[in-house]
């Protein structure tokens, strides 16, 4: 690995914030809209829960993804 290199096709996979010397310059700002995102989204969509039936479904790697996220209304 050559971080201090830029190289097209390099193997590694992709990581959306990343660390180091190539961590996104918009990573705070970004934290700070999905912050935003879920107190508004919290204050404004009614109740509502987890399904039962169908559990979140997760992707794994250097960072925990949600792909899938069920919801029951009311």
């Amino acid at each position: 690995m050559k971080p201090e290199q830029f190289i097209l096709g390099r193997k590694e996979q992709h990581q959306t914030f990343n660390t180091g010397p190539h961590r996104c310059v918009g990573l705070n700002l970004a934290r700070l809209e999905m912050k935003v995102f879920y107190e508004e989204w919290l204050k404004r969509v009614p109740s509502f829960r987890l399904d039962p039936q169908a559990p979140p479904r997760f992707m794994g790697g250097f960072s925990l993804s949600v792909t899938s996220l069920p919801l029951v209304w009311g």
